[in-house]
């Protein structure tokens, strides 16, 4: 049962749109974050907000979103503008039917990073749909940003009848570059160092579980993870590194190996999926990443293969590549204007935002802003052309969970809409249209990007 109040919306069936042709760049990782107050106004059906004090930081905002029950879903999308330095999240209920969708109030946040995650499994957990929020303690005695303190907060999202976090975690000079929770695990990026917390305790003390010693700006910022394994990567500039954690039903960790990831031709990773295959012990890590050198640009989906605890990739390879059973899907554009680009689907090159995988269908969905959303056979080959599909506006990014397949879909400059999807027959079905007021930007990434369901 869902407390609080909240705004239902549902749908008359798929519409046609134009879509637009103008390409767009959203930065999944870096915004400014708001340190104040927002009022929210849901009288009227629609809920808006108005800012009414803020000060600005620079943080990174990665969230994530982890499903521990099957009886229902949450979603949270994510709206942030580095002009307005403004960050605001808003939960989503999708319920057994997926064509009807409830709208909780939008929240802002003065988190350096916004987990989201669902609670439901145990007493000693928090339950219902919960916010992990890594901040900066703002008070007289902590405005040196060298020196500064920090905390996480824990939030209830349908608790619309209070701001009050449901509990406080103090961090001191430990920063976060990332946060992820799993059942009662809370895993934290601290630079160089991977850290997790046990929510059953009183009081929870960090546990370590890697020290990237000598590399103090090289941080842990991304997870990918399945039900009972997680991956924590530093994603920018090589060497890349990452380490593989198995979980217990509690989400407890145990460190099974730690790995470097191949290089890239002056890039960075930008998204992850961890993706179970045929074996007990056989998975896929799926890696997004983008490049530019001096004549071209370009991004590639690396499909790195995982036995037992060895990753299936050299350490010394650059990507693109294919060698060593390394299949990749690669787009590239050159500066000579007269040289066409080489696409995996469509006519014109716009960035993939992000990724999801339904193992169900055997398709691998890229969001590719004006060009729609991308399939892909999965597993794929290098060279496997991609599907478009016409979602009636920017594909801006999109998730899989055990309730569907959902795109987040531009349709103008100050309006998004949340887009069902079906894949029935070999072919991609919208079965549900639901408009948003204002824009958001993507989903919050995580566990449920890959599932067996859908």
């Amino acid at each position: 049962m869902i407390s609080g109040p909240h705004l239902t919306h549902t749908d008359s069936g798929p519409t046609t749109m134009n879509p637009r042709t103008k390409p767009r760049n959203i930065a999944k990782v870096l915004a400014f974050a708001v340190i104040g107050l927002v009022t929210m106004n849901c009288a009227s059906g629609s809920c808006t907000t108005t800012e009414v004090e803020k000060e600005a930081i620079t943080h990174r905002t990665d969230l994530t979103f982890d499903q521990h029950d099957d009886t229902y879903d949450w979603l949270f999308l994510r709206s942030y503008d580095p002009r307005e330095k403004s960050v605001i999240d808003l939960p989503l209920y999708i319920g057994d039917d997926p064509t009807s969708v409830e709208l909780f109030s939008p929240l802002t946040h003065t988190a350096i990073h916004v987990t989201p995650s669902l609670q439901i499994t145990s007493p000693a957990a928090h339950f219902g749909p919960t916010l992990v929020i890594g901040e900066p303690i703002d008070d007289d005695d902590n405005t040196d940003e060298e020196d500064r303190r920090f905390r996480i907060l824990l939030r209830r999202a349908d608790n619309e009848d209070s701001d009050e976090p449901t509990r406080i975690i103090d961090l001191d000079d430990t920063k976060p570059t990332a946060l992820h929770l799993v059942a009662d695990a809370l895993y934290l990026g601290a630079g160089p160092r991977l850290l997790w917390f046990d929510l059953t305790s009183d009081d929870p003390s960090p546990q370590e579980l890697a020290h990237r010693s000598g590399f103090q700006h090289k941080p842990y910022d991304l997870f990918a993870g399945t039900d009972d394994h997680l991956v924590a990567i530093d994603d920018e500039v090589a060497p890349f590194f990452a380490d593989l954690l198995s979980l217990d039903e509690r989400g407890h960790p145990t460190h099974r190996a730690d790995w470097t990831l191949p290089s890239l031709v002056n890039g960075g990773y930008t998204d992850a999926a961890l993706v179970d295959g045929p074996g007990a012990m056989d998975y896929k890590l799926l890696m997004l990443s983008n490049y530019g050198v001096l004549d071209s640009s370009g991004q590639h989906i690396s499909a790195l293969p995982i036995r037992g605890t060895q990753l299936g990739a050299n350490p010394d390879m650059v990507l693109p590549g294919s060698a060593g059973g390394i299949s990749v899907l690669h787009e590239e554009v050159f500066g000579d204007a007269d040289r066409p680009p080489s696409l995996a689907a469509g006519k014109e090159y716009t960035r993939w935002q992000g990724i999801a995988v339904s193992t169900k269908a055997q398709r691998l969905f890229v969001a590719a802003e004006s060009r729609g959303l991308i399939s892909f056979p999965f597993p794929f080959s290098s060279g496997d052309e991609g599907t478009l599909h016409d979602l009636g506006g920017d594909c801006l990014d999109v998730k899989v969970t055990p309730r569907g397949i959902f795109a987040l879909v531009e349709t103008s400059t100050t309006q998004t809409e949340l887009v069902v999807l079906q894949w029935d027959d070999d072919s991609l079905q919208i079965i549900a249209r639901h408009p948003l007021e204002g824009r958001y930007a993507d989903f919050v990434p995580g566990q449920s990007t890959t599932v067996p369901s859908q």
